[in-house]
């Protein structure tokens, strides 16, 4: 069996989100006249094996190549695929697809299907947790809206107080919505430094749990 050496990209720098775009894309054609009729089709395996891709895609590139009359080899394409997920099914591969919040397809057999989904699962942790960050951050921006939307509403309320107080019953009016809205806002600071305090902490252990999963 023929062998391809790893190149350094394939092995260390090959993002997974581009993986992840290829697989989105792959419904599209897999291959052109000139690719087909000159393929070595453990080499086109050994490719897609080394990006993931699944069985079927032998099926795309028989329909591809179809209408040039060229049919793959099978054989030698399953043993290049084969020899291709020695370099995808790696931990360091897994890990990315996790933290990417990406699928994992069942590529992977046996002890690299072990380490692979190990390194996969401590990967979707950091991606559940970035979740939750942002949800954090979001709510944390939506408070800080309606806070500026209250302090103008009271300035405007002790405006008001200076203007048309004109007698006791309509003053009474405007303090006791001025009280009011202060009450929202004690509460509303409350809960912005409360999640503050809550997403650098969350912050915090994320940065934690991705120095423990340095690669």
């Amino acid at each position: 069996m023929r062998k391809q050496r790893p190149s350094y990209f394939n092995r260390y720098v090959k993002p997974v989100v581009i993986i992840g775009l290829i697989l989105v894309l792959s419904s599209c054609a897999t291959m052109r006249k000139e690719e087909c009729l000159t393929a070595d089709w453990y080499q086109v395996g050994y490719e897609d094996g080394s990006k993931g891709f699944l069985t079927s895609r032998i099926a795309k590139h028989r329909k591809a190549c179809l209408k040039y009359d060229i049919t793959p080899d099978l054989e030698a394409y399953l043993n290049g695929r084969a020899r291709g997920l020695e370099e995808y099914c790696t931990p360091y591969n897994g890990y990315q697809l996790g933290v990417w919040g990406l699928p994992y397809m069942n590529q992977c057999r046996g002890e690299m299907e072990d380490l692979f989904l190990n390194a996969y699962n401590r990967g979707k942790d950091i991606y559940y947790f970035k979740q939750q960050i942002s949800k954090e951050e979001k709510s944390l921006k939506k408070m800080k809206h309606r806070l500026s939307e209250l302090n103008e509403e009271i300035t405007g309320k002790e405006q008001a107080l200076s203007q048309e107080c004109s007698d006791q019953n309509r003053c009474k009016q405007i303090l006791d919505h001025i009280r009011v809205l202060d009450g929202e806002k004690n509460r509303l600071v409350y809960d912005i430094t409360r999640t503050e305090e809550q997403i650098s902490h969350m912050e915090q252990t994320l940065a934690d749990m991705q120095n423990q999963n340095r690669f």
